[in-house]
C-alpha cells in the first residue's frame, strides 16, 4: 500500500471513527431522548385531559348547582321547572338528563321526559342528602336505558340554605365519555378513562356495550387506586407492547391514561436512525473525496523525490529536483535531498580526478621502477665483472709472490755458486721479464677494477637519486590516498545523512574509503622499500669508495713493483758486465725481493679484500632488485586499484 492510500485511509479513520462515535453516542442519546420525549408527550396529554375532565366536570357541576339555585328548582316548581331544565340540556349537551329528585329519593322531573325512576338507593343522592355539595358517582346503569353512566349531584336547599329538600342530578351517559377519549385518541397515543373502582369509563378501541370492563388487575391501574401516578410498559389487549402513563383525578377518583404504543417509538428512533446515518455516509463520502485530494496533493512532492531517489539510486546524479514553493517539512526534506545530490556530485567528481590522477602517478612510478631495475641489473653485472677480475688480480700476485720466493733462493744459491752466476742471471732475467709482464697486467687490471668500482658507484649513486624520485612519487600517492580516504568519509556522511536512499552510495564510499586505506598502506609499504634501498645504497656506495681507495692503494703497489722489476732489470743487465759485484747485486736484489714480496702479499689482501666487497655488492644489488620487483608489483596493484575506483566511479552520472 503506497503513502497516499495509507494516508487517506488513516485521515478517513481520523474523520470516519469520531463521526461513528458521535452517531452511536447521538444516537443512544437521541433515542433515549425521543422516548423520554414522547413519554413526557403521553403523561402531558393524561394531564391535559385529565384538566379536559376536570374541566368539564367542574363546567356542568356548576351548572348543576347553578340550576339547584333557581326558585322554580328550589320550590319544586315543576311546570316552570321543565323549561328551564329542557333548555339546559339542549344547551349542554354532556348533562342529559338533568332531573329533580325529592328527599325521597324519587324523581319529580326530567328534561328528556322519559320514566321517572327511584334513585334512593344511589350513593350520589345519599351522599347529596347529607349536604355534600359536589358528588360524583361511580359508572352506573341506567334504570331508564340500562345505559351505563355517571351522575353528578349536588344538593336543593329550602328557602333558608341550610336544610336540603332535594337533590339536583345530571347524568352523563359513557356513549358521550366514549366520543370525549376518542377525539383526544391519535394515530400515535390512546386516551382512555377508568373511573375510582377500576372500571373503565370510556376507550377509542373498546366498545363498552351494557357491561362495564374491570381493570383493577392491571398494574397501572392498581398503581393509580393506590395514589401513584407515572408510567408502566405493559400490553395492551392486542397483546402489544405499549408504554401506559395514569393520572388520578383527585376530585373525581377517576384514572387518566393515555398509550403509547412501543413499536411507535422505536420506529421514530429508527427512522433516526437511519437519518443520522445516511447524513454519516454523506459526510464520509464528502470526507472521502476531500482525503483522497489532500493526500494526493500531500504525496506529489514525495512522489518527486523517490522518482529523483530512484534516478540518484541507479547512479545517475544529473537529476534535478524542485522544492518548490513549500516551507513544510517536505520542501525542506526536497531542499536537502537537492543539497545531497549536489554535494555527491561534488564529490563523485573529485573521486574521478583523484583517481586519475593515482593511476597516472602509479604509472609512471612503474616505469620510473623499470628503469631503475635495469640500471641495478647492469650494475650487478658490472659488479660480477669487477669480482671475477679481483680474483684474477689475487691469483696473479700469488703466483708472483711465488717467484719471488724463487727469487730469494736462486739468490741464496747465487752467494755460493758464484760460477753459476751468469745462468742464474739469464734466469733470473727471464724470471724479471716474466714478473714484469705480470706486474703490469695487474697494473691494468687494478686500473679496470678502479674504472669499473667508479662507475658502480656512480650506478648506485643514481640509484640513491631515482630513491628519492620514487620516495616523492609515493610521498604523492599517500597524500592521494589520504585525500580520497576523506573524500570517501565524507561520502559516507553524506550517504548517512540520505538515509535510506543513501544505502547504496554508502557502499560505494566504503569500497572508496577500503581502497584508498589499501593504496595509502601500499605506499607506507613502498617508502619503507624505498628507505631500505636508500640505506643499502648507502653502504653500496660507502663500500664502493673503500674498494676504490683500495683499488688506487693497490695500483701504487703495482706501479712501484714494476719500478722494482725495472731495477732487477738493470741490475742483472750489470752482473753481465761485472760479474765481480754479484755479491753486492745479490744483496740489493735480495733486499729488493723481500720488500716485493711484502707488497705482493699486501696487493693480495687487497684483492682478496676488493673481492669480498664486490661479492657483497653483488649480493646487496641483486636484494635491490628484489626489492624494486616489489615496489614495481605494488606500484602495479595500486594502479589496478586506482583503475578498479576509476571504474566504480564512471558509473555514476554527474552531467
Amino acid at each position: 500500500m503506497d503513502l497516499k492510500k495509507k494516508l487517506a485511509l488513516l485521515m478517513l479513520l481520523f474523520c470516519g471513527l469520531p463521526l461513528l462515535l458521535f452517531s452511536f453516542i447521538t444516537k443512544t442519546m437521541f433515542a433515549a431522548n425521543l422516548e423520554d420525549a414522547e413519554k413526557e408527550i403521553s403523561f402531558g396529554k393524561s394531564r391535559e385531559v385529565q384538566l379536559e375532565i376536570s374541566g368539564l366536570i367542574d363546567k356542568n357541576m356548576a351548572l348543576l348547582q347553578l340550576l339547584a339555585k333557581t326558585d322554580a328548582v328550589r320550590t319544586f316548581d315543576l311546570e316552570n321547572a321543565k323549561p328551564i331544565l329542557t333548555e339546559t340540556s339542549r344547551l349542554y349537551p354532556d348533562l342529559n338528563p338533568i332531573s329533580i329528585d325529592n328527599e325521597k329519593g324519587k324523581q319529580i322531573l326530567r328534561s328528556d321526559n322519559s320514566k321517572l325512576v327511584d334513585v334512593a338507593d344511589r350513593k350520589h343522592f345519599q351522599q347529596a342528602m347529607q349536604g355534600k355539595q359536589q358528588v360524583i358517582s361511580e359508572v352506573l346503569i341506567s334504570k331508564s336505558n340500562n345505559h351505563p353512566i355517571v351522575v353528578l349531584a349536588t344538593p336543593i336547599y329550602e328557602a333558608d340554605g341550610k336544610t336540603v329538600k332535594g337533590v339536583m342530578q345530571g347524568t352523563i351517559d359513557l356513549g358521550r365519555m366514549q366520543e370525549f377519549v376518542t377525539q383526544r385518541t391519535t394515530n400515535d397515543l390512546a386516551v382512555f378513562v377508568v373511573d375510582s373502582e377500576g372500571k373503565l369509563l370510556g376507550h377509542p378501541r373498546i366498545s363498552l356495550g351494557d357491561n362495564q370492563l374491570d381493570l383493577k388487575d392491571r398494574p397501572y391501574v392498581a398503581q393509580a387506586l393506590a395514589g401513584a401516578s407515572g408510567t408502566v410498559e405493559t400490553v395492551d389487549e392486542r397483546g402489544q407492547p405499549v408504554y401506559v402513563h395514569f393520572i388520578r383525578d383527585a376530585r373525581t377518583g377517576w384514572i387518566i391514561c393515555t398509550e403509547l404504543s412501543v413499536a411507535t417509538v422505536e420506529a421514530k428512533s429508527t427512522r433516526l436512525i437511519t437519518l443520522l446515518f445516511a447524513l454519516m455516509v454523506g459526510i464520509l463520502t464528502l470526507a472521502g473525496v476531500a482525503v483522497f485530494f489532500i493526500a494526493n496533493k500531500a504525496t506529489k512532492p514525495i512522489r518527486s523525490l523517490q522518482k529523483a531517489a530512484n534516478a540518484v539510486a541507479s547512479g545517475d546524479l544529473s537529476v534535478a529536483t524542485s522544492s518548490g514553493d513549500s516551507n513544510d517539512e517536505i520542501g525542506q526534506l526536497a531542499h536537502s535531498f537537492e543539497t545531497m545530490v549536489a554535494n555527491l556530485r561534488h564529490l563523485i567528481g573529485a573521486v574521478k580526478e583523484n583517481a586519475t590522477g593515482v593511476t597516472t602517478a602509479s604509472g609512471q612510478m612503474v616505469i620510473a621502477s623499470e628503469q631503475t631495475t635495469a640500471a641495478t641489473n647492469d650494475m650487478a653485472e658490472n659488479i660480477q665483472r669487477v669480482s671475477q677480475s679481483a680474483e684474477e688480480t689475487a691469483t696473479s700476485v700469488d703466483a708472483t709472490r711465488n717467484l719471488m720466493e724463487q727469487l730469494s733462493l736462486s739468490l741464496d744459491h747465487v752467494k755460493r755458486k758464484a760460477t753459476t752466476a751468469a745462468d742464474s742471471v739469464h734466469k733470473t732475467t727471464d724470471h724479471a721479464t716474466f714478473g714484469r709482464t705480470r706486474l703490469e697486467q695487474v697494473n691494468r687490471q687494478m686500473q679496470s677494477i678502479q674504472k669499473t668500482v667508479h662507475a658502480a658507484s656512480s650506478v648506485v649513486n643514481a640509484l640513491g637519486e631515482r630513491s628519492q624520485t620514487i620516495n616523492g612519487f609515493v610521498e604523492v600517492i599517500s597524500g592521494i590516498a589520504e585525500q580520497t580516504n576523506l573524500l570517501a568519509l565524507n561520502a559516507a556522511i553524506e550517504a548517512a545523512r540520505a538515509g535510506e536512499q543513501g544505502k547504496g552510495f554508502a557502499v560505494v564510499a566504503q569500497e572508496v574509503r577500503k581502497l584508498a586505506e589499501q593504496s595509502g598502506h601500499a605506499a607506507a609499504e613502498i617508502q619503507q622499500l624505498v628507505s631500505q634501498i636508500q640505506r643499502e645504497t648507502d653502504q653500496a656506495v660507502a663500500s664502493m669508495n673503500e674498494g676504490s681507495t683500495e683499488v688506487e692503494t693497490g695500483t701504487q703497489v703495482v706501479v712501484e713493483a714494476n719500478r722494482s722489476f725495472e731495477q732487477i732489470s738493470t741490475a742483472i743487465a750489470g752482473v753481465l758486465t761485472d760479474i765481480q759485484e754479484v755479491s753486492a747485486s745479490v744483496q740489493q736484489v735480495a733486499a729488493s725481493g723481500a720488500e716485493v714480496a711484502q707488497h705482493l702479499r699486501s696487493i693480495k689482501t687487497f684483492a682478496d679484500a676488493s673481492s669480498a666487497g664486490a661479492q657483497n655488492m653483488a649480493a646487496a644489488v641483486e636484494e635491490q632488485v628484489a626489492t624494486m620487483e616489489e615496489i614495481i608489483a605494488s606500484a602495479q596493484t595500486l594502479s589496478k586499484m586506482a583503475e578498479h575506483l576509476n571504474q566504480m566511479v564512471q558509473q555514476f552520472k554527474t552531467q
